[in-house]
């Protein structure tokens, strides 16, 4: 590959436009389980709760997602262990200010890792938006509008946890392309590392 300075065990860190395309799969599972669990299990034809099984179901639903999640993920290289939490978050902060990665590819690599999950976590958020008013066509009533209320408080939260990520991935692969920083940092830390 053309991009060493974002790679780890030859896996390159993926854009925020495939790992939001890559988490597609999980969220269709996520969004269509609930309604599906709701309108199997839940209520018979006099519009009574059958039994407790849609708690086995909505279990059954979850693993599901997870499954699916683990094989359509978008690949990743693994958290380097020697980086501080710390420097993490301040490093997403500041790639959006700044527009510049860290030199330290150990660095740049870990928090590109954490910057995939904060944009597959704001896409399950959305998600469970989609699935709340799937929920409520198939079970009309009042109920809905609190899990709705709550779902869409989840989602502006996590949007606004992810737009460090988002803006990281970019910058993170515009300087890639245009090598300049990333190579000359890949250089210094390959000779330090000899």
């Amino acid at each position: 590959m053309n991009q060493p300075a974002l790679q780890t065990d030859e896996v390159s860190v993926p854009t925020a436009r495939r790992v939001a395309m890559r988490t597609l799969p999980t969220a269709l599972v996520m969004a269509a389980g609930l309604p599906l669990v709701l309108w199997v299990q839940l209520l018979d034809s006099t519009g009574q709760a059958r039994s407790y099984w849609w708690l086995a179901a909505l279990v059954v639903v979850s693993a599901l997602c997870l499954l699916v999640h683990h094989f359509a993920r978008a690949p990743r290289p693994r958290l380097a262990p020697g980086v501080a939490p710390v420097q993490l978050k301040s490093t997403l902060a500041s790639a959006a200010r700044t527009g510049t990665v860290p030199q330290d590819p150990d660095v740049r690599v870990t928090v590109g890792v954490i910057a995939c999950r904060g944009v597959e976590t704001q896409t399950a958020a959305a998600t469970i938006v989609v699935a709340t008013v799937l929920s409520a066509l198939v079970l009309p009533g009042n109920q809905w509008f609190a899990a709705l209320g709550v779902a869409v408080a989840v989602v502006l939260v996590a949007t606004l946890r992810t737009r460090h990520s988002w803006a990281y991935l970019r910058v993170l692969h515009n300087a890639s392309r245009n090598g300049s920083e990333i190579s000359a940092s890949s250089s210094s830390s390959s000779a330090r590392r000899a």
